[in-house]
């Protein structure tokens, strides 16, 4: 018979291990009601502003053996990892480039205002 992890004990392999990942803080929500794309076996969602993580988990994922669901569900977590980092890294560079945005209005009107530029 093939090893394989219940609902409950998926669950529990992702709350001892998100911590290793850097999600010590967030929610952990795993899904075994979405539809995912043929042949995902799980996939991860992030939001790293509602510190918040869903695994959703397909129904070819609960056949799987034990060995292999448990290395689908660690590189999910690095995907969700990877996810994290890519919308800091994007909501970083949105500000920066607001910042100068605004920089360069109040040059330009500082230089209206002095009558350097007419």
């Amino acid at each position: 018979m093939v090893k394989k992890m219940n609902k409950t004990k998926i669950k529990e392999f992702l709350e001892k291990n998100k911590q290793h990942i850097g999600f010590a803080d967030y929610t952990l929500t795993v899904s075994f009601d979405k539809i995912l794309v043929e042949g995902e076996l799980a996939l991860v969602t992030t939001d790293y502003l509602e510190k918040t993580i869903v695994v959703d988990v397909s129904n070819k994922f609960m056949k799987k053996k034990d060995s292999k669901q448990k290395n689908v569900l660690l590189h999910e977590l690095w995907h969700g990892r990877y996810g994290v980092f890519e919308e800091k890294v994007k909501s970083k560079v949105e500000k920066v480039r607001d910042d100068e945005e605004e920089d360069m209005i109040n040059d330009y009107v500082r230089g209206l205002e002095a009558g350097v530029i007419k």
